[in-house]
């Protein structure tokens, strides 16, 4: 990665407006102090509360940043799709609209961009985590290291990657498999992964969506599809 590499931050929002405002002024208060150019997407994922509002005057202050909307709520991975596509910079990054990143870890991202493809946060500790959420995370991790033949602490926090990528690698899932999803795709396509530790922060505002029974259902759902997909003989083969 140059110095001269620029950098789009994608805030994908569902009912976030508590927060909205607070992470995307920190995040354009961090990236205004480099020269390296940059902007801010947020994606409204069909949001029932002020969240596109807040995104929309955040647009109008803000020269940088773009305020895009889903007319219904599709799920966490069509928004970050959607702002992957609407990037316009050499490099990608998710960032949750919940405040719960640390968002100085912005400049560890891009340091550890330069010896990688794609950089992923693992969490070190989660507070706030009922068990239940806990141990369906574990279970996780557990399960597409095992699928997918690799070894990371965390696969579903903040990630970073280069937009070229996305030329070769298209994901199907559109709900919390994504970034898993990615991964694989792309490390199977060469990709170099760098893993960083990352600290987490408790809500302030909001709740949490993914640990739903119907999101837990989904994800599996997709797993299982993307595994007998990467099972499947090659026609030709």
């Amino acid at each position: 990665m140059s110095e001269g590499d620029s950098l789009t931050i994608v805030v994908p929002a569902y009912n976030e407006a508590g927060s909205l405002e607070r992470v995307v002024g920190q995040i354009a208060s961090l990236v205004e102090e480099s020269p390296r150019e940059h902007e801010i997407v947020v994606v409204d994922d069909g949001s029932e509360d002020s969240t596109f509002e807040v995104a929309e005057a955040l647009a109008g202050r803000l020269p940088f940043v773009r305020a895009v909307r889903h007319e219904r709520n599709l799920g966490s991975g069509s928004a970050i799709l959607t702002g992957i596509a609407d990037a316009r910079c050499d490099l990608v990054m998710y960032v949750p609209a919940d405040g719960q990143f640390h968002l100085p870890e912005i400049h560890d991202f891009l340091e550890a961009m330069r010896e990688a493809d794609i950089v992923i946060g693992a969490r070190l500790r989660r507070s706030d985590y009922s068990w239940f959420r806990r141990l369906s995370s574990r279970v996780f991790i557990l399960l597409v290291n095992a699928l997918f033949d690799q070894d990371f602490r965390d696969v579903n926090w903040v990630h970073m990657w280069r937009r070229d990528l996305f030329r070769h690698v298209r994901p199907r899932s559109r709900g919390v498999f994504l970034l898993e999803e990615i991964l694989v795709r792309a490390t199977r396509r060469g990709a170099v992964v760098r893993e960083i530790d990352s600290f987490y922060i408790p809500r302030r505002s909001g709740k949490a969506k993914g640990s739903h029974p119907a999101t837990i259902l989904k994800t599996i759902y997709e797993m299982a599809a993307f595994w007998l997909e990467l099972k499947r003989p090659r026609a030709g083969a």
